[in-house]
């Protein structure tokens, strides 16, 4: 995932169409449909189309008004959970942050403190912010979900005053979206099955046991850090281990440590999810 050319084309969208007017002709509600991704979107608002070989980048705008309703659909298919980490630090929460400057919105953007989106039978994560534009009161939000093995992001920056106005069509985008899986995607990680996008560890470990230091890792003068990547399920227990750097001969002494480790479970939305992170061990030879 080219995350610092998307991040780039993500914020370059917004500021050159968010609170810009459109005009399209009324009628019925229209619907998108092209590359697996479809929505409906109401009469009255405009689509401009600025996908290109990474992303399906759709961005309404309503005629006569500011707000702005967006659709980043990345094609690149989900393989693992560390693509999702990715995503998420190196493009939803940039453009979090870069929207919350432009807004003027006061405190940081936390994932600790992400807020919650229904849509549909899942859910999604990200941020509602509140500043002004022009003087007026507006708000913006940002989510990012993964559907059909796909990193999507949905948002919706407006003026307070153009709430009422706005909110049918990023209400009719939210229900109507569906992503179909990538045609010959490869099978996918099997820790990445029903892992939330919210799911990044908190690091609230009450149980780490320490790893063994190996006899043969000891004789061979093998020291210095080890990361093992870990799942952990909704009830707070390891349920996938993975060494991803440190020394060969000290490898699988971290991951038998992290897989007893155990965590508080991790809710988002009311629910527990599972959630993915890194364990850190040091072997010091004494």
């Amino acid at each position: 995932m080219k995350t610092t050319r998307i991040v780039k084309q993500l914020l370059a969208a917004f500021f050159l169409c968010a609170f810009a007017s459109a005009q399209t002709p009324t009628g019925e509600s229209k619907r998108y449909a092209q590359d697996g991704l479809s929505f409906d979107y109401p009469a009255g608002w405009a689509l401009t189309d600025k996908s290109n070989q990474q992303a399906q980048h759709l961005v309404l705008t309503r005629a006569g008004g500011s707000a702005l309703v967006m659709v980043v659909a990345h094609r690149e298919p989900i393989m693992n959970s560390g693509q999702l980490t990715a995503g998420r630090t190196n493009i939803t929460k940039p453009y979090a942050e870069k929207l919350a400057r432009d807004l003027g919105a006061k405190g940081e953007t936390d994932w600790q403190d992400v807020l919650c989106l229904t849509m549909g039978e899942k859910f999604a994560t990200g941020y509602k912010l509140s500043g002004q534009f022009n003087g007026q009161p507006a708000t913006g939000e940002v989510y990012a979900i993964m559907l059909g093995r796909r990193f999507i992001h949905v948002v919706y920056v407006r003026p307070d005053l153009e709430d009422a106005q706005a909110a049918a069509a990023w209400k009719s985008v939210l229900d109507s979206l569906r992503v179909e899986e990538p045609a010959n995607a490869p099978p996918p990680a099997e820790e990445i099955k029903d892992l939330a996008m919210g799911g990044v560890l908190p690091g609230k470990a009450f149980k780490k046991p320490q790893p063994e230091y190996p006899e043969i890792a000891r004789a061979g003068r093998a020291s210095g850090v080890v990361s093992v990547k870990i799942v952990v399920d909704e009830n707070g227990d390891v349920v996938s281990a993975q060494a991803v750097s440190g020394h060969p001969l000290l490898r699988e002494s971290g991951e038998r440590a992290a897989r007893n480790a155990k965590f508080s479970p991790t809710k988002l939305c009311g629910k527990p999810v599972k959630v993915s992170g890194v364990i850190t061990y040091n072997f010091v030879l004494q």
